[in-house]
């Protein structure tokens, strides 16, 4: 082994070693500030079974959904995506019960959208 390829492979090895160094770093720093400020929790189903939600959408599309309890927030979430997503979901119900070329005929491509 010549000179030059010798100590390339010093600095190689002396590179992996203060890379391996390095990950066994303990500094582990923990923040000790404020608190956050506490939330009521949130009830998980509601009381006399009605369930609402109000959604708002950005100019992006994103919805954003605000409820009471958990089982209103489900419900929001579920009515949003089926707002906006219904016709992939049918599609996927019909793929599932192998219905596809009933619906859609025998030469529509699979992922006709």
């Amino acid at each position: 082994m010549n000179l030059p390829k010798k100590i390339l492979l010093y600095k190689g090895m002396l590179m992996a070693g203060m890379v391996i160094l390095a990950g066994c770093n303990s500094d582990n720093e923990t923040y000790e500030g404020n608190p956050l400020p506490g939330q009521e929790p949130l009830s998980t189903f509601d009381e006399d079974g009605e369930l609402q939600a109000d959604i708002s959408w950005t100019t992006y599309g994103v919805p954003y959904i605000t409820a009471d309890n958990l089982e209103s927030m489900a419900f929001g979430v579920g009515y949003a995506y089926a707002q906006d997503n219904l016709c992939i979901l049918a599609e996927q119900v019909v793929k599932f019960n192998s219905q596809r070329s009933q619906f859609f005929g025998p030469d529509n491509p699979i992922d006709s959208g």
